[in-house]
């Protein structure tokens, strides 16, 4: 996963996180922690949104390409993708990187388009 600061993306000032989680099967897929810190510090899960190697053209609503994706620890070009889960902390399996200022930029953006 993708944070603020690591691969989760917490909504900070000083950035997003980038994390990776183990999927429904034992596949692991890169996600952006979009809960606050408050938020993680009082519960066993966290707020993600999935990221995703499959860029379709064009992006469907709410999608966004991230331009610095391999300063967020990304393996390939990829897109934030307006789909939003919960999943115990305890799945993240690591941080990969930051999200740089103008994707944390684009992902607030995402975030108030889709949930106001």
């Amino acid at each position: 996963m993708i944070d603020g600061r690591d691969f989760k993306v917490q909504l900070r000032r000083r950035g997003a996180r980038a994390v990776s989680v183990h999927g429904p099967s034992t596949k692991k897929r890169p996600a952006v922690v979009v809960s606050s810190h408050s938020y993680n510090a009082s519960r066993r899960d966290i707020v993600i949104m999935a990221i995703t190697s499959q860029v379709r053209t064009p992006l469907g609503f709410g999608g966004a390409m991230v331009r610095d994706w391999q300063g967020a620890g990304l393996i390939k070009t990829s897109v934030l993708k307006p789909v939003f889960t919960t999943i115990e902390q305890g799945l993240v399996i690591r941080t990969m990187g930051t999200l740089a200022a103008a994707d944390i930029k684009t992902l607030r953006e995402i975030v108030a388009d889709v949930i106001g």
